[in-house]
């Protein structure tokens, strides 16, 4: 599946398209934190992947990708996939399920993966109380 989703900066709109056997289920680009975040859904049973096209403005040249706040192990990854200097595709696969992918600058990853992995931190402490106050 092809999709094109526009994101906007201070200066312009640019398009990011993903090339993926998953569903994309959200798109989202922060301009504050110039980090992309996508939702996908897929079957169980199957490998994941995508292809991503990013405008050379609207990202940092090094990027990473964390999935589920870096408790998914990303597979195959590519971030210099094909560059013509206005787009770098990117490619990277993962296991199929639902699964929150952030692609973030390099110089954002230090804060952004210690406030992704604060914030898996709280879900499994909330999760954990639910689950005790059920019994």
């Amino acid at each position: 599946m092809f999709h094109n989703f526009s994101a906007s900066d201070n200066e312009q709109t640019c398009y990011v398209t993903v090339v993926t056997n998953s569903t994309v289920l959200s798109f989202t680009f922060e301009d504050s934190s110039n980090m992309i975040t996508l939702t996908v859904d897929g079957s169980d049973e199957t490998f994941g992947f995508c292809r991503i096209a990013i405008p050379r403005t609207l990202l940092e040249p090094e990027i990473t990708v964390v999935i589920d706040a870096g408790s998914t192990e990303t597979l195959y990854a590519n971030y210099s996939l094909r560059d013509d200097g206005s787009y770098r595709w990117i490619y990277f696969a993962y296991q199929q399920t639902t699964h929150e992918i952030t692609i973030i600058p390099e110089s954002c990853l230090p804060l952004t993966l210690l406030a992704l992995m604060f914030a898996t931190f709280l879900c499994i402490v909330k999760n954990k109380q639910l689950s005790r106050d059920a019994y």
